[in-house]
């Protein structure tokens, strides 16, 4: 009789090796793709977070991209904001108080020079990277400032810059030509009157005098008016101060003292005969006087007051001289795109930086926008296109002083002391430094995360090469025994083993 090898367990241990073979197909995959499994499902009960850390980690990469454009805008705010700075110190420094040097036209070389600036300042402003324009706020897609000759002199019948200045020196000095102040004088007495309520030429601002032999009156009243009444005679070296107020804010004084002769130079008057004659010769004095602060000073303050109306700030609204006539206007208009060049055409955000965001973490948001429109970079503006914008005339003694009276504004608006100013050059570069600082911090956060996250991956997904390499010659030993124990199981028959 034969006994059937059924009897041994030889069909169990053909299953144990086809495990075992699987098993050693696997951890051969593994060892050679580095990965615990190729399929998500393979990962059991950890797909759930394996999932999440790649969707947190997507999202990091995401806000890292943000950082990385956002950090090259900066670098290049920073480059322009640089280059400012030393146009505005170049500017300051060429404004020689004292000096008019003229070149081939009625120009002076400060002049020529901050014209120069002036066009390059405009190009820095319509800086882009990669076709987005940074210094219009989230106007991004085209230039914010608007060329050097569209704004001086306009386009399509709309005013530029020097029609808007041309209007506001005609209405600050007036159809007379003594900046809007009337005079009558008689006998003894002069009285001084602003020709009426309205914003244009010199306001009278304060009346004093240091000696004796004269009577003041005011000023006071709206219009204001004042009076100088000569009840005796002054000593020499006596003088009267008429304080005067100007279009742009500042402030200048007509000072005239009184001399024995025999002849009166600049800002002095002869003391007469008598209280008459003494008043006559100070009215004589005084119109001299009011005549070059009306063709000196005066159109550099004009000057300048036009051009706070025309080169705005973030909201302010652009304006024009009500007229014509322009001479004898007694208001302001506002400007319209229809008549008059927007020098700005960016976004006109009171918060420029809010004007352009960027999320650099779940938390966190930089904000960067900057405009054009700023205070320092229009108070640059400005002073450049007033100094680009006059004309001199080098036989005109009185262009002189003007141009020294914008050169002394220039000078002041320009200074380093305006530089804690909100909007300032230096306060923008500032604003754009810590930008760059806050987005370091969250690059260095989001790197100390994702490192964090792909150690926890690793952790998931990939396999210790050595100890598969182990667990694979394990196997390979342990199937080669079974091989063998199996091959000779397989041949076992009782029939072998009876007498």
């Amino acid at each position: 009789m034969i006994i059937n090898n059924s009897l041994f367990p030889v069909k169990s241990g053909f299953n144990a090796v086809s495990d075992m073979r699987s098993r050693i197909d696997q951890l051969q995959q593994q060892l050679a793709t580095g990965k615990r499994a190729q399929t998500l499902g393979q990962l059991g009960k950890d797909r759930v977070i394996d999932l999440s850390i790649r969707s947190r980690l997507s999202g990091m990469q995401a806000y890292q991209q943000n950082i990385q454009t956002v950090g090259l805008r900066l670098d290049m705010m920073n480059t322009v904001f640089t280059r400012l700075d030393g146009v505005e110190s170049e500017a300051r420094s060429s404004l020689t108080l004292g000096s008019v040097d003229f070149t081939s036209g009625a120009v002076t070389q400060a002049q020529y020079q901050n014209e120069t600036r002036l066009k390059e300042v405009i190009e820095l402003m319509n800086t882009d990277l990669n076709g987005r324009h940074l210094f219009g706020g989230n106007v991004t897609d085209k230039n914010p400032v608007a060329s050097f000759d569209v704004i001086m002199d306009g386009t399509g019948g709309k005013a530029g810059f020097r029609q808007v200045l041309s209007e506001r020196r005609d209405a600050d000095l007036g159809a007379s030509g003594q900046g809007r102040i009337t005079t009558n004088f008689t006998g003894t007495t002069l009285e001084l009157a602003e020709d009426g309520v309205h914003p244009f030429g010199f306001k009278l601002d304060s009346l004093t005098a240091e000696g004796s032999g004269v009577s003041l009156t005011g000023p006071t009243g709206s219009p204001s008016t004042l009076s100088i009444e000569f009840t005796g005679q002054p000593g020499p070296g006596d003088r009267i101060n008429i304080g005067l107020a100007l279009p742009d804010g500042t402030k200048t004084t007509i000072s005239l003292k009184a001399t024995l002769g025999p002849t009166a130079q600049p800002g002095e008057f002869l003391i007469g005969a008598n209280a008459g004659d003494t008043a006559t010769n100070f009215n004589a004095a005084f119109n001299t006087a009011l005549d070059d602060k009306a063709t000196g000073e005066l159109p550099a303050a004009s000057a300048y007051a036009a051009a706070e109306m025309f080169f705005t700030k973030p909201g302010e609204t652009a304006m024009r001289v009500d007229g014509p006539p322009y001479d004898s206007a007694t208001g302001l208009v506002a400007a319209t795109s229809s008549d008059t060049i927007s020098w700005y055409q960016g976004e006109d955000s009171t918060v420029p930086r809010r004007s352009a965001l960027a999320k650099v973490d779940d938390n966190t948001e930089v904000a960067y926008g900057v405009q054009a429109n700023e205070e320092g970079t229009a108070e640059l503006v400005r002073n450049l296109a007033v100094l680009s914008a006059e004309s001199f005339n080098g036989g005109n003694p009185n262009d002189g002083l003007r141009f020294k009276a914008m050169s002394v504004r220039a000078f002041e608006n320009l200074s380093e002391s305006n530089n804690s100013k909100a909007g300032s050059i230096e306060s923008v570069s500032m604003d754009i430094g810590l930008a760059q600082t806050s987005l370091g911090r969250a690059k260095e956060r989001l790197d100390h995360q994702e490192v964090a996250l792909e150690t926890m991956l690793s952790d998931i997904e990939d396999i210790p090469p050595e100890e598969v390499a182990m667990q694979l010659l394990s196997l390979q030993t342990r199937l080669e025994a079974s091989y063998a124990t199996i091959g000779k199981v397989s041949q076992l028959s009782l029939v072998n083993f009876l007498p």
